[in-house]
């Protein structure tokens, strides 16, 4: 239900998606249950610690790579 929520909420902004929310997703729907705990821990710490202050609160569309 809640993914679902979210899946809304992301057509309401023009099919943006939020890398926060894409990251949440992808470690649930992806990761959690295909990849060893550890795996799936480590994954979560990066995104977490690294990524999500990085980029969380920036739209898939507009990260790329640095020129």
């Amino acid at each position: 239900m809640e993914k679902e929520v979210e899946l809304k909420n992301n057509e309401h902004h023009g099919g943006k998606m939020l890398f926060k929310v894409f990251g949440e997703m992808w470690l649930e729907n992806y990761v959690k249950d295909k990849l060893k705990p550890n795996t799936y821990k480590t994954y979560r710490n990066a995104i977490r610690d690294h990524a999500g202050p990085a980029f969380g609160d920036m739209y898939l569309q507009e990260i790329c790579p640095m020129a």
